[in-house]
């Protein structure tokens, strides 16, 4: 008889395993079977974003990700647009770009803008 009760239990410690494992298996494949939704998805979310864009948003490669407008400066009835812009001294400044250049860019400064006219920058491309 008591043989019989070592053979119960050793049932019992041998079928235990294969229920993790079984359990491991389903988080193996429920894990596999979320991602595979994810990346078929990804494109249907991907123009979802891009239809909220505008034109000159998604025609900009560094535009980014998520729908927004830039920032504007209107200086004598013409809308500029504004720009990080690295200074010689190591700082940077918010500043309207007045007239784009290939090498070289004419900006002023929203918060003056006659203090700032005739600021050159060199880009260094």
């Amino acid at each position: 008889m008591t043989a019989t009760v070592d053979r119960v239990e050793v049932e019992k410690v041998t079928s235990g395993g294969g229920t993790k494992r079984r359990l491991r298996g389903g988080w193996v494949v429920t894990g596999i079977s979320g991602l595979v939704l994810f990346v078929f998805l990804l494109p249907l979310g991907y123009m979802a974003v891009t239809s909220l864009k505008s034109e000159q948003m998604i025609s900009d490669l560094e535009a980014p990700i998520l729908p927004q407008s830039s920032a504007t400066f209107e200086y004598e009835g013409e809308q500029l647009d504004i720009y990080t812009v690295p200074m010689p001294d190591g700082t940077e400044r918010e500043l309207a770009m007045l007239q784009p250049g290939r090498q070289t860019s004419k900006f002023i400064d929203p918060a003056d803008p006659s203090a700032y006219v005739g600021l050159r920058y060199e880009s260094r491309t």
